[in-house]
C-alpha cells in the first residue's frame, strides 16, 4: 500500500499504513474538535452580544415612547391626548418591525404621516366639520 503523506522519494518512510491512517484520523478528530469548539465560542459570544442589543434597542424603544407620550401631554394637553392613538399606532408599528420584520416602514410612515396631517388639520381648523 503506498503512502500519502510520510514518504519521501529521499529520505524514505518512517511509518507504516496503518500508522499513517491512524495518525491522519487523529488529525482530522482534532481539527474537527477544535473548530466545532472555536465556532461555538463564537456563536455564543455573538449570541450575548445580540441579546444585549436586543435588550437595549427595546429599552431605548419603551423609553421614547413614554418620553414622548409625557412631553406632548405637557406641551400640548387635551389635543394631543384625544389624538394620541396616532403616536400609539406609530410605536406599535415600529416595535412589530423591530420584532417581525414583516411591516413595510415606507407604508407605515406614508400612514402616519398622513393621520397626523388630517388630525392637525382638523385640529386647527376646528370651526369646520370634515367628512371622510
Amino acid at each position: 500500500m503506498v503512502l500519502r503523506y510520510c514518504e519521501s522519494p529521499s529520505v524514505g518512510t518512517c511509518c507504516t499504513y496503518n500508522m499513517e491512517t491512524r495518525m491522519a484520523l487523529q488529525s482530522r478528530i482534532q481539527l474537527e474538535r477544535q473548530s466545532k469548539d472555536q465556532i461555538t465560542k463564537m456563536s455564543n459570544a455573538l449570541t450575548a452580544k445580540a441579546q444585549k442589543f436586543n435588550s437595549i434597542f427595546r429599552k431605548l424603544l419603551s423609553e421614547s415612547k413614554e418620553e414622548f407620550h409625557n412631553m406632548f401631554t405637557r406641551t400640548y394637553g387635551v389635543i394631543y391626548q384625544q389624538n394620541s392613538y396616532v403616536f400609539s399606532d406609530l410605536f406599535n408599528e415600529l416595535e412589530n418591525y423591530y420584532t417581525r420584520g414583516r411591516t413595510d416602514l415606507l407604508d407605515v410612515m406614508d400612514k402616519f404621516f398622513n393621520t397626523l396631517y388630517q388630525k392637525m388639520f382638523q385640529v386647527l381648523n376646528g370651526q369646520y366639520s370634515f367628512d371622510e
